[in-house]
């Protein structure tokens, strides 16, 4: 199954419609967001994706971070997979599957 980056990943799909993308979700297959994890005045770590804030584990903050959102699996599943930029994974999670 290939893997899908989206460029266009605002969640109301505004930055999508502007440029002339009706949609750019795949049907199946895995969508990777790219993400420099920063710390707020809480000393918090977060991944923000569609709309969500995800909190990180301590010591990731400061660094790039891959999340895979595989479409396929179920929803009651792990389908979001957070690694590193070595591959090592730091977090999983669940998503709802964006509307396509």
């Amino acid at each position: 199954m290939p893997t899908y980056v989206c460029p266009f990943s605002s969640p109301e799909g505004t930055f999508r419609q502007s440029m002339g993308f009706s949609c750019c979700w795949p049907a199946q297959g895995k969508v990777e967001f790219i993400r420099f994890i920063r710390s707020d005045a809480n000393h918090d770590h977060k991944l923000r994706i569609l709309g969500r804030a995800i909190t990180m584990p301590d010591g990731s903050a400061y660094q790039y971070v891959t999340a895979t959102l595989d479409l396929a699996l179920a929803t009651d599943e792990h389908n979001l997979l957070i690694s590193n930029d070595q591959g090592e994974l730091l977090s999983t999670g669940r998503l709802p599957t964006p509307a396509r």
